[in-house]
């Protein structure tokens, strides 16, 4: 079975919590998990940080390395993308649910915007109907994230994610975390590891 954090988004997330909020919560091969309680949700803002020794073009290939996202992303088990272009892409994802949970699926618009010293890739929840609602599945209605490449050096660059995942039902926080915390620490280590060759 497979985890979701597919893809990548908002900047209002930033406004959800402020940096005296954040509380560590988990830190592993230099990659640190936070939390901090969002203004209006009941769920909590995640945000995920590292710092990689490699290019800024190897970090955001590895991070739209989209053929490969099923692999990359634990609990991922179908990823599609429905239209894209330079800066903009609708995606579908299915995120497989450990038993006796339902599987969940997202559909997600991601922005990007680059410049020399910063890469975003803004993903916010799609309201469109590309793909219909199916009974098997719980359909997520309250999701963002932003992933941001800041380039600190000439060879190095500080990775964030910043989000938050409302998966819906009552899930007990170890499910809940294998989306806001486990799965996105994976894809940064992936990318430590590759980037930093």
């Amino acid at each position: 079975m497979k985890s979701i954090s597919a893809v990548v988004f908002f900047l209002i997330l930033s406004n959800g919590a402020s940096s005296q909020d954040w509380q560590l919560k988990k830190e592993s091969d230099g990659i640190r998990a936070y939390m901090a309680p969002s203004e209006n949700r009941s769920v909590k803002t995640y945000k995920i940080e590292t710092t990689v020794n490699g290019t800024m073009d190897c970090i955001y290939a590895t991070l739209t390395d989209y053929d490969h996202y099923t692999d990359m992303y634990k609990q991922m088990s179908e990823f599609r993308i429905l239209s894209k272009s330079d800066s903009l892409m609708l995606s579908y994802t299915v995120i497989s649910m450990p038993w006796p949970f339902d599987d969940r699926d997202v559909l997600t618009e991601v922005r990007t915007e680059k410049s020399d010293s910063k890469i975003t890739l803004n993903s916010t929840l799609s309201r469109t109907n590309a793909v219909p609602v199916s009974s098997k599945l719980v359909r997520i209605t309250d999701y963002d994230e932003t992933y941001t490449i800041e380039k600190t050096g000439e060879t190095q660059n500080k990775v964030t994610l910043i989000g938050h995942a409302d998966i819906g039902g009552s899930i007990p926080d170890w499910v809940q975390n294998l989306f806001i915390i486990d799965s996105p620490m994976s894809l940064m280590k992936q990318i430590k590891e590759k980037c930093e060759k």
